[in-house]
């Protein structure tokens, strides 16, 4: 469910069948012992004389239970829904970036990478590849690290060393992946210069930094030292895990260091486009392997684990509610059983059948409430904690936990009632002739 591998060899692992073995027989002893200790510990007096005494002691321990189960079936609830609309969120929220029909290929061989410019060309040749670009790492999967320390201007123009985000692309990047600029110009074709004296940073960067003019600042960068002359709107380079940070582009020259190939594909036959691709790329790195991904795939794996542990306490919820039925269908059984006398003699004195379902359900969905309000409280904590894993999340709505009490509550009232409609049809001559 988790996408991990497990092995588990019982035959290999004698501790871990001690263990389960241990379990059984605690659990089956407890559950055997309890009864038969209350049991023998009622006087054949009390026993007789039918007193309510014992009788109210088991049922505060059985109302005790059912508010337990009822209390973790809408905690696992609550958490299930917020988790979706967080996902939800997350991948409905804007990059600020295109992602679809975005293919991304890993160049492997250093002869390869060499070879861009050409593969550019040839690439550009097919009508159903309408960009073609590269960067040294692909955006959105945590892969841009911090740079050693380059010197950047303050707003006065004094340089100061930072350690900042780079990220370096060639000079179709931005247009490929449909980032937009908010001022300045973009790495220009004609320009050589630019691969090396040009930078282009983010919006937060400008802000960070204090810049009432980005355009002309200064970054030492290693053996590259030049000017900003452009600003992009921000774009999320990293998952929604993390907050919108600094980020400095600067340009690869042709056959600099790209790893990663981002082609923008028309999205009418993308058979025959991934089929065209294969086949160049098998001539142009033939010890390889053809390896390309789609760029949403790539964004929506970074949220896998969050989905799984969302489908996981999904299925978890329901397995609470079927075992919280069961805990209720034995409480309402018992409690009919015990009122069997009073419900025919009201039946007698004209209560309608619906009138003694809700006189039955009533104190149970009183614990059933009691346990929602519990639930909320505790799920309101447990879920924050889990959202804070986001930087970027949706908010806890009170409304969420209202939906989950809701549910429990006629799961509970329709489990009380079919339990307690053949008792409240019971013809009353023959309950009130039961003893």
């Amino acid at each position: 469910l988790f996408g991990k591998p497990l092995t588990l060899g019982l035959g290999h692992e004698p501790i871990l069948l001690l263990w389960m073995m241990g379990l059984v027989l605690v659990v089956g002893l407890l559950s055997g012992l309890y009864p038969a200790l209350y049991l023998s510990s009622i006087s054949p007096l009390s026993a007789l004389a039918d007193t309510q005494k014992g009788r109210q002691r088991g049922f505060r321990l059985r109302e005790f239970l059912v508010l337990t189960q009822f209390t973790v079936s809408v905690i696992v609830i609550a958490c299930t829904c917020i988790m979706a609309l967080q996902m939800h969120y997350v991948s409905g929220k804007p990059l600020g970036f295109e992602k679809g029909n975005r293919v991304i290929i890993n160049l492997r061989a250093t002869e390869v990478v060499a070879k861009y410019p050409v593969i550019k060309t040839e690439l550009l040749k097919n009508s159903r590849i309408l960009g073609v670009a590269a960067a040294s790492v692909m955006i959105s999967t945590d892969q841009i690290v911090p740079h050693g320390a380059p010197m950047v201007d303050n707003n006065e123009g004094t340089p100061e060393r930072l350690v900042i985000r780079n990220l370096q692309v060639t000079n179709d990047f931005f247009e490929v992946m449909g980032i937009q600029l908010a001022s300045g110009r973009d790495f220009s074709k004609r320009l050589l210069t630019d691969a090396g004296t040009a930078f282009i940073v983010n919006e937060t960067m400008a802000k960070n930094r204090g810049w009432n003019d980005p355009l002309g600042k200064k970054i030492q960068m290693n053996q590259f030292g030049g000017r900003v002359v452009g600003v992009v709107r921000d774009f999320h380079f990293r998952s929604l895990h993390n907050a919108m940070e600094p980020l400095i582009i600067n340009q690869l020259g042709e056959g600099g260091n790209q790893r990663v190939l981002i082609l923008k594909i028309s999205d009418k036959e993308v058979p025959q486009t991934l089929s065209f691709l294969q086949k160049k790329f098998l001539e142009y790195d033939p010890r390889h392997s053809f390896d390309f991904a789609f760029l949403d795939d790539s964004i929506d794996r970074l949220y896998m684990s969050e989905k799984r542990l969302m489908k996981m306490t999904g299925m978890f919820s329901g397995i609470c509610i079927f075992i919280s039925c069961l805990g209720l269908f034995g409480l309402a059984s018992y409690s009919t059983e015990q009122r069997r006398k009073e419900i025919g003699i009201r039946k007698v004195l004209g209560a309608s059948a619906s009138q003694i379902i809700v006189m039955l359900a009533r104190k149970i969905l009183w614990l059933v409430l009691a346990g929602s309000v519990i639930a909320s409280i505790i799920a309101y904590y447990a879920i924050d904690e889990w959202l804070s894993g986001f930087a970027y999340r949706v908010g806890i709505h009170p409304l969420v936990f209202v939906i989950s009490a809701a549910l429990v509550i006629a799961v509970a009232f329709i489990t009380v009632a079919l339990q307690s409609y053949k008792t409240a049809q019971a013809n009353p001559a023959t309950t009130i002739r039961y003893e």
